[in-house]
């Protein structure tokens, strides 16, 4: 009696020990919890988020919810990609479940904390265990979450936001148009960027109604008319190795590179044998004489030079060139200098190329098409006037 029941215990534990073994790199499933239908549900306004695995339960339910926020805001044609910067904060819900908050780039930052206030209806998770080792176990845990989003629960959130920012944006416009009106023509521009800020972007939100939309662009309509009303005038001499280079090449690109941002309105007519470009860098008179010359607010005065032609491989057809540059912005009624750079320099390295003959070096050289010691991937004219134009912000 005592043996046959030895024999059975032995068979048990025998049974048990060879469902226990796994070989090195078997996963399997040994328990779950929750809603088991999540992973087969599906219809227009749920959204199934799931995570990835994790060593620990609750940061397996916090990437589902992540997961199915980020398809919410896909859904709405608001494109996530890997070079946006998300930031994640996290803040504990009345259910206890610490929760992923994102907030991404400008356009989608309203829309992502509209989201946020759209909380999971249930959650469904494994857990697995995988032999690592032959005598080492780890467990893994993968969550499934189930998010309803509704459109008509977006348009309200949408509403309620785009209301929110307009209400903030109008009463900084008038202010700016004050400004503007009052000759403080800096603290305008400073003023009216802000609003760019709060608007900018705001027409593309999905499922904006109809007069808000009119709204929006009334705001942006004041806001072109304000800045436009201030004149820049872009004041670049050209010298090629001491003599005035005619075929201009560094000013137009960085007004094209300044035209692009939509901010003041840019004038370049300046009849250099009347003016002088050194003196116009220094002399706050001759300043304030051009700028009420041709009625604008600011200038932005500089000299691109080519200093020096390096013709000692001229006999093998090569020619090279250094770009040498002095920029100021100036506000000649307050005789301010707002911000200047030099290339090369912090902002911008060295400036040299080369080509076939003396011409062709210096104006690839002018055009700044190649950069030797700043690999940065922007533009150097892009790099230029985004620069000028935050100068006016700080």
């Amino acid at each position: 009696m005592n043996k046959s029941l030895i024999v059975i215990v032995f068979i048990l534990l025998s049974v048990n020990t060879s469902y226990a073994k796994m070989k090195v790199g078997e996963s399997r499933l040994i328990e779950e919890s929750g809603d088991t239908t999540i992973k087969s549900t599906n219809g227009t306004e749920v959204f199934i988020g799931v995570s990835t695995t994790f060593s620990d339960e609750q940061s397996a339910l916090n990437d589902a919810v992540l997961d199915g926020r980020k398809q919410i805001l896909q859904s709405l044609e608001i494109n996530i990609s890997a070079e946006q910067n998300v930031e994640r904060l996290f803040i504990e819900d009345q259910t206890g479940i610490i929760e992923s908050r994102e907030l991404f780039d400008s356009k989608t930052l309203s829309v992502s904390k509209g989201i946020l206030s759209v909380k999971p209806e249930s959650f469904y998770l494994e857990k697995w265990e995988r032999q690592v080792s032959k005598k080492e176990i780890e467990y893994e845990y993968k969550a499934w979450c189930l998010i309803r989003y509704s459109s008509s629960e977006h348009e309200q959130i949408v509403t309620a936001m785009v209301t929110s920012m307009l209400d903030a944006a109008n009463p900084i416009l008038s202010r700016a148009e004050t400004e503007r009106q009052q000759g403080q023509v800096s603290e305008a521009l400073r003023t009216a960027f802000q609003v760019n800020e709060l608007i900018s972007d705001m027409t593309d939100y999905p499922a904006i109604p109809v007069q808000l939309k009119t709204q929006i662009n009334s705001v942006q309509d004041r806001l072109a008319k304000l800045v436009g009303s201030i004149k820049l005038l872009v004041a670049i001499y050209e010298r090629v190795a001491g003599e005035r280079n005619y075929s201009l090449q560094f000013q137009p690109r960085l007004i094209e590179a300044l035209a692009q941002h939509k901010t003041m309105s840019l004038q370049s007519s300046i009849d250099w044998s009347l003016t002088n470009a050194d003196a116009l860098l220094t002399d706050p008179a001759l300043q304030k004489s051009v700028a009420q010359e041709h009625g604008v607010d600011f200038i932005l005065a500089g000299i691109a030079e080519i200093q020096k032609i390096n013709d000692s491989k001229a006999k093998y057809g090569i020619y090279s060139a250094s770009l040498r540059v002095q920029l100021k912005l100036i506000d000649p009624t307050s005789n301010r200098i707002i911000w200047e750079n030099t290339i090369p320099g912090e902002l911008i390295g060295d400036i040299r190329d080369f080509a076939s003959n003396e011409n062709d070096a210096a104006m690839k050289v002018l055009s700044m098409s190649k950069r030797c010691k700043d690999k940065k991937e922007e533009n150097p004219y892009q790099l230029l006037s985004r620069n000028i134009l935050d100068s006016f912000i700080k």
